[in-house]
């Protein structure tokens, strides 16, 4: 990013929290603007009020003072008084030429406002720009997954290599249900068992699930609670010292869900539960997580049932709880979780009707209980609503090349496949259809651009049809 030209400011770098922050320093004469101040009425903890009160009264005396600034932007969002760390940070962010880690605390608080979109915004100007551009992205990455922006992740992560990013490229792999290519990439034949991670062998358990191999996905998921876990965030190691009360076990437990300790993050999160009176929508969502990451999919969705009567427009409760009772299905070939899912699905949309991801995850459902007209239906609802992610046509040809439909597949995924970064299942999806319907030179083709991002074994199939297509037996 080209610095802008500010004349008569001197940039400085500051540590705070142990971070290195690139703040502006202004003359005495320079306006700011008063910081903001949590509303009377807010009941905070008596330790941390001292602290806010402490800082504010510094500012008061020196408005200039960008690093106290930046103590109080983290103090904040370190007891996630996030409303009032996201106005901090971005009284310096626009008078600085603020560094990075400026820019990551304040994407993080938007996010944790509930300002997804706007976080998003802000690392995505971040990346292209910032030498460590690799912490960024794999949090990107994260948030593009989750508002279903999965073609975008694919491309970011490709683009800086998805070799030097497993784990980041291994979960944009899982939400295309491209179960083979994640699990090559989770399964390194140069590195040791012991050496990796729980957060990979976690991804690896999902992978089996998915495949049906339940058996195999228990014993990955029991490997998975003795491994080392991943490094915390560098950026996030000196927030610790800012942080009173509860707002330290939930962050606690959300960094070791980060680095794949599911059981330790349940410990932090019974306790802060215990502490709290009543259902927290975030708490029960982290709490799923990591039942998921043990392999406990009707644990969660049951946790994720009984917060979603308690929040009946809590949107992310009851899409959390259609995915959960979808994979308690598949897990358990229970029926009655799959009625579960609809049902969470169904109230999902009553609350955001426009959500993509959500009509793609009831056509999931609805695939799953062998409702195949209605799941086309809702694919269809998905795409119409963005068209970005690919994984919604993909499933829907799938079904259709299921039934020998070529052509409504073909026309399925014609869009997505004309991309430059069409993904692996749709052009493999499209090279099937284009083969049975004759045109086996479009069929190579769209097989060439594969190039070496499936393995050998998973083309083989479709060539040898070609072959059979080419040569009939007589």
């Amino acid at each position: 990013m080209q610095a802008r030209r500010i004349v008569g400011i001197v940039f400085l770098t500051v540590a705070v929290g142990g971070t290195a922050w690139l703040l502006a320093s202004w003359t005495p004469s320079e306006s700011w603007p008063e910081p903001p101040r949590p509303a009377e009425d807010t009941h905070l903890d008596p330790e941390l009020q001292r602290r806010i009160d402490q800082m504010i009264r510094q500012l008061d005396a020196a408005p200039s003072q960008a690093q106290i600034r930046a103590r109080l932007g983290m103090l904040y969002e370190a007891n996630e008084l996030y409303p009032l760390a996201v106005e901090t940070y971005q009284q310096l962010v626009g008078r600085s030429e603020a560094g990075g880690e400026l820019r990551y605390r304040l994407a993080r608080s938007l996010e944790r406002a509930g300002r997804l979109d706007e976080a998003i915004a802000v690392l995505e100007r971040v990346v292209p720009n910032v030498p460590q551009s690799g912490a960024f992205l794999d949090l990107l990455v994260d948030w593009l997954l989750q508002v279903g922006q999965i073609a975008k992740a694919e491309e970011l992560v490709t683009a800086a290599g998805a070799g030097a990013l497993p784990m980041t490229y291994s979960r944009v792999l899982l939400e295309q249900d491209r179960l083979e290519e994640a699990e090559a990439m989770l399964t390194d034949p140069a590195g040791s068992e012991s050496e990796r991670t729980r957060l990979a062998l976690y991804l690896l358990a999902e992978v089996q699930r998915r495949r049906g191999d339940l058996e195999e996905a228990q014993a990955t998921t029991q490997k998975a609670t003795t491994a080392a876990p991943a490094q915390a965030h560098p950026w996030d190691v000196g927030m610790a010292s800012y942080r009173v009360g509860v707002s330290s076990l939930r962050q606690k437990a959300r960094t070791q869900l980060e680095r794949g300790d599911a059981r330790g993050a349940l410990l932090s999160l019974r306790e802060l539960r215990d502490r709290r009176e009543g259902d927290d929508p975030r708490i029960a969502s982290l709490m799923a997580q990591a039942y998921l990451r043990l392999g406990r999919s009707e644990t969660a969705a049951e946790l994720l049932r009984d917060v979603a009567k308690a929040h009946p427009s809590d949107f992310k409760t009851h899409l959390n709880l259609a995915k959960s009772a979808l994979v308690a299905a598949a897990a358990s070939d229970s029926g009655n979780w799959l009625d579960d899912a609809l049902e969470a699905v169904t109230a999902a949309l009553r609350e955001q009707p426009d959500s993509a991801q959500a009509w793609s995850t009831r056509g999931q459902i609805l695939e799953a209980a062998h409702r195949e007209e209605e799941a086309l239906a809702s694919y269809r609802e998905s795409w119409q609503r963005d068209d970005s992610d690919a994984t919604a046509r993909v499933r829907a040809a799938g079904i259709h090349l299921t039934r020998g439909s070529w052509a409504e597949a073909r026309k399925i995924l014609a869009p997505v496949t004309e991309r430059p970064e069409a993904s692996p299942a749709a052009l493999l999806g499209r090279a099937r259809a284009e083969a049975e319907l004759g045109d086996l030179t479009e069929a190579e083709e769209l097989l060439s651009r594969l190039g070496e991002r499936l393995p050998a074994e998973q083309l083989s199939p479709l060539r040898v049809r070609i072959e059979e297509l080419r040569s009939p037996t007589p």
